[in-house]
Order: C-alpha cells, then structure tokens, then sequence
C-alpha cells in the first residue's frame, strides 16, 4: 500500500496550492482513484489474510477516531463532507486493524455512491447489549436486490456499478470481519440514502 499512501499524500499536498481548475479536478480525481485502490487492497488482504491478528482489548473510543481519521481522507479525496459522532466508550476484544479495514469498506462504499457536495454520516454509540457503528449516505440508497446480494463476494449487481470499477468486495469482506467478531451487517436506506449499520 506504500505507492498508493506516497500517491495520495503527494496529491494531497499538491492541492494546497493555487492551481488552474482543470488541474485541481484532475488531483481531486487521482487521490479519489487512490483512496478506492487502497480500500481494494484492504479487501484483497482480508481475503487472503489479516485472520492472523491477534484479538486484544481496544479502546473503543480510540479505535473509532482512526477509522473516523481514515473517513475523513476518503471524503475529502471525492468532495463529500463527513459528519462524525464518537458516542463508544470503555473496551472491547477485537482484531484491531482487521476490523478498522473491514468498517472501512462500508464508509468508501458509501462515499462512493454519495454526489459531491453531499454528506456522509459516520455514528458509534454505545447499545443495551454491546455498541455499533453505523454509516449513511445521501446517495441513492440500496434497492431490493442490492439489500439482498450486495454483501456477497463479487457481487456487483447492476451494468453500471461494473463500469465504474467496483469489484464486489468490499461488503463482501466487511461482512467476513463483522461475522468473525460475531457481529451483524445490516443494510437498509434512512430518507436521504443507503445507512449500514454494524452491531456487536
């Protein structure tokens, strides 16, 4: 992951600058392309690997500020305003980087089918029995069939989710974590969009 990181710092730093329009929109679309690269290695290495890690008591609250930190790089990389709320506390027994890279998936899956300018909401609070994290999007939320299939491995449902180089992994490998945590993946729409949320 190390060229995509040094691609999306260096684009990143680049658009600190005062550039022309069409070169900004040209930066703002190599850090997007980076971001979603590094979300699939996420997934290729949840694939094949990251069962290894050990499970250790987390700081709940802190372990949601890196995977808010990770959210919010995504967002800015596609021009969609995150809206966090860091409502864990106390800890857990968990895989730490294996589940922030499973939680992951869902917030890039849900930025990417948000327009820009809109919002993403990411939300952890704590529940009667555990905690849980939840994502909403203002996009054009799940269809049936979606709510059926999408956390299948490469399912990419519709012609156009295929063109625009989804590969079906993504809730595929969060809903791999999730399970080995012995949680549960849930999708559904709120008003303005797609919300998935993942409860422990």
């Amino acid at each position: 992951k190390t060229p995509l990181t040094l691609a999306g710092g260096n684009a990143e730093l680049l658009l600190e600058e005062e550039l022309p329009k069409d070169h900004e929109r040209l930066l703002r679309k190599i850090l997007e392309a980076t971001v979603r690269a590094k979300g699939y290695v996420a997934s290729l290495l949840e694939a094949s690997a990251g069962k290894e890690e050990a499970y250790e008591p987390t700081d709940l609250r802190g372990w949601f500020e890196k995977l808010q930190e990770n959210a919010l790089a995504a967002a800015e990389a596609k021009g969609v305003e995150l809206i966090a709320e860091n409502g864990l506390g106390g800890y857990w027994n968990m895989q730490q980087e294996r589940l922030l890279r499973g939680i992951f998936n869902i917030v890039l899956n849900a930025v990417e089918y948000t327009p820009k300018g809109k919002n993403v909401y990411l939300e952890g609070k704590m529940t009667e029995s555990g905690w849980q994290i939840c994502v909403k999007d203002e996009g054009k939320g799940f269809d049936e069939e979606e709510m059926r299939h999408a956390a299948e491995r490469l399912w990419r449902g519709e012609k156009s989710r295929r063109a625009d180089g989804h590969h079906g992994l993504g809730l595929w490998s969060a809903a791999q974590v999730i399970r080995a945590h012995e949680g549960e993946l849930r999708l559904g729409n709120w008003e303005e969009g797609g919300e998935v949320a993942a409860r422990f």
